[in-house]
C-alpha cells in the first residue's frame, strides 16, 4: 500500500487530493490545524486514514508531526505541500505581518517540514509543492492587484523546489512546483472556471505520469512547464 502525506487536507484542493487518495486505495495521513470533519470523507475510515494535526507556524510543532508520521508508516511515496494563505494587501497598505504569515506558511513550513521527513521519503517518491500561475516572474499576472505577498511567498516554493529536486536526486526522489489553475475554492472564488473535483482529477494524472526528467520544474495542472 502507497502512502501519502497531504498538508492543508482539511477543507479546498487538499481535502480533494485527501478523498482522491482514500478511494483509490492508498493510505493517506493528513495534516491540518485541527481535525478533519469525518462527514467530508468520500468513505468508511479505516487503518488507511490518518489526521495530524499540526501549526505550520511552528517549528517544534512540524518536526513533532514527523516523528508522529514515522510512527504510522514504513515510507512515504508522494507528499503534496498544499496548505495555503494569501493575505492580500495593495501596495500602500502592506504591512510586516501578513508578509511574514504568507512566507511562513507558503515558504517556510514546506522547507522545514520536507526536510523533517526526507529520511522516510521512498526511493523513487514524489515531492509536490502546490505554486501558483502567479509565481511566474516572467508572466507576471496581475501586477496591480493586491496579490504580492503571495506571489512572493509562490515564487519562493518554485526554488526551494528547485533546489530540493538537486539535493533528493540521489534517491531519485521527483521534486515539482505545480500550480493547480483557476480553482473554486475559498481563495479562487466562485467565478473560478474548475471545481475541486475536476481540479484533482487533472492534478492527480500529471503527478502519476511525472518522471525525473520532469524534476525541478515549474508545470501547470496538466504538466506543462511555465517560465520561471
Amino acid at each position: 500500500m502507497k502512502t501519502v502525506v497531504i498538508t492543508g487536507a482539511n477543507r479546498g484542493i487538499g481535502l480533494g487530493f485527501l478523498n482522491y487518495y482514500l478511494s483509490n486505495g492508498w493510505q493517506v495521513i493528513a495534516l491540518s490545524r485541527s481535525a478533519i470533519d469525518q462527514s467530508t470523507l468520500n468513505r468508511n475510515i479505516d487503518e488507511c486514514f490518518h489526521n495530524l494535526t499540526v501549526n505550520l507556524l511552528d517549528e517544534s510543532s512540524i518536526n513533532n508531526t514527523a516523528k508522529s508520521i514515522n510512527n504510522l508508516c514504513n515510507g512515504i511515496d508522494l507528499l503534496i505541500n498544499n496548505a495555503g494563505v494569501a493575505e492580500h494587501e495593495v501596495f500602500g497598505e502592506w504591512s510586516q505581518a501578513a508578509l511574514t504569515t504568507n512566507f511562513q506558511v507558503n515558504s517556510v513550513a514546506p522547507a522545514l517540514l520536507t526536510q523533517a521527513l526526507s529520511p522516510q521519503l521512498n526511493q523513487h517518491s514524489k515531492v509536490i509543492q502546490l505554486s501558483s500561475g502567479l509565481a511566474s516572474i516572467k508572466n507576471n499576472l496581475s501586477p496591480l492587484e493586491g496579490f504580492d505577498s503571495y506571489c512572493m511567498s509562490k515564487a519562493a516554493v518554485n526554488i526551494l523546489s528547485r533546489r530540493l529536486a538537486f539535493k533528493l536526486a540521489d534517491k531519485k526522489i521527483i521534486v515539482n512546483a505545480i500550480s493547480p489553475g483557476w480553482v473554486k475554492t475559498d481563495m479562487g472564488g466562485p467565478e473560478a472556471p474548475a471545481t475541486i473535483t475536476e481540479a484533482v482529477n487533472t492534478l492527480t494524472q500529471t503527478i502519476e505520469m511525472l518522471s525525473m526528467e520532469n524534476s525541478g520544474k515549474f508545470l501547470d495542472e496538466n504538466g506543462k512547464k511555465i517560465d520561471w
